[in-house]
């Protein structure tokens, strides 16, 4: 009897405990900036890849802007003649400036040179740049007129494209490691795309190729290019150079879906079907709206 008592209470507390909860009101949305503010600019040099001028530490020199990818690089002759402590592949610059922007304090990864050094000797290329100090603000990537523009996150959604009337947005997904993509249509196929400024070429997966095209070679029977279409809202371009190449080494444990959109599982971040180069990027001004979570782009010659 006291049992059943006693099942009856809790229940009763547990309905009560449910209808509060259910009457509790949702907080309120947190107030935004209306301001839309600039926080600073830097001039882009184009080598091989985009490069941003930086000061680390006090040491000037260039990084190459590697959108898309979730770590920032210091080259390790950059570290060792800096007298930087390097701990298991990594060290910590105490101060990190673009233009007149302080990011402060930045740990970052030290490796050899992930691409060859550019033609002109006096462009002194020290690391390149990721998403773990880009992500912290917004920022417009406009490669044709060479400019990095840095903004306040903390803006209210939309209204951030100044230049133009005409432009498009798609959404900015972050995987778990920090890693950077977007949905693009491919020959009216949708998939999972990694954004990469720091390679020219914009390559396709052979393993994608095979399961979403039905091929998995060029032309010709080589491992070269194809011709392909690519749109997204607002953007359509025909005959794009797709490499064809193995992106990298999967897992057993990672599952390539084709059902809406071809992207590997959850478990293979940093693992993407295709990668967009500069082949491809150079064509477009885009604002990375990465609180927001939206990337707004233009033809690269758009105008108001």
């Amino acid at each position: 009897m006291h049992a059943i008592r006693w099942l009856a209470a809790a229940l009763l507390l547990a309905g009560l405990m449910s209808a509060a909860h259910a009457e509790k009101k949702k907080a309120p949305p947190a107030p935004c900036d209306p301001q839309f503010i600039e926080l600073g600019n830097v001039d882009l040099t184009i080598a091989e890849q985009p490069l941003v001028p930086v000061n680390l530490d006090g040491h000037p020199g260039y990084m190459v802007a590697n959108v898309g990818d979730a770590a920032t690089y210091v080259w390790k002759s950059f570290a060792e003649s800096s007298d930087y402590r390097v701990i298991e592949g990594r060290t910590v610059i105490r101060g990190v400036r673009l233009g007149k922007t302080n990011f402060g304090r930045l740990r970052v990864f030290v490796a050899n040179p992930l691409w060859p050094a550019p033609p002109d000797a006096s462009l002194n290329v020290i690391g390149a740049l990721g998403m773990d100090l880009l992500g912290e603000v917004d920022f417009e990537l406009d490669t044709t007129h060479r400019k990095l523009r840095l903004f306040s996150p903390d803006h209210c959604p939309g209204n951030v494209v100044y230049w133009t009337h005409n432009y498009a947005s798609t959404p900015l997904h972050r995987d778990r490691l920090g890693n950077v993509s977007v949905p693009m249509e491919l020959d009216q196929q949708s998939v999972e795309a990694m954004i990469m400024t720091s390679e020219h070429a914009t390559t396709l997966d052979k393993h994608t190729a095979r399961r979403v095209y039905g091929f998995s070679t060029g032309p010709d029977g080589s491992n070269s290019y194809v011709a392909m279409k690519m749109t997204a809202p607002g953007l359509t371009a025909t005959n794009v150079t797709v490499s064809l190449e193995k992106l990298a080494k999967l897992r057993n444990e990672c599952t390539l879906y084709t059902d809406k959109i071809a992207r590997y599982s959850d478990n293979c971040a940093g693992i993407y079907p295709m990668q967009i180069g500069m082949n491809v990027l150079e064509k477009l001004r885009m604002f990375f709206a990465n609180r927001e979570g939206v990337l707004y782009y233009s033809q690269a010659d758009a105008t108001m």
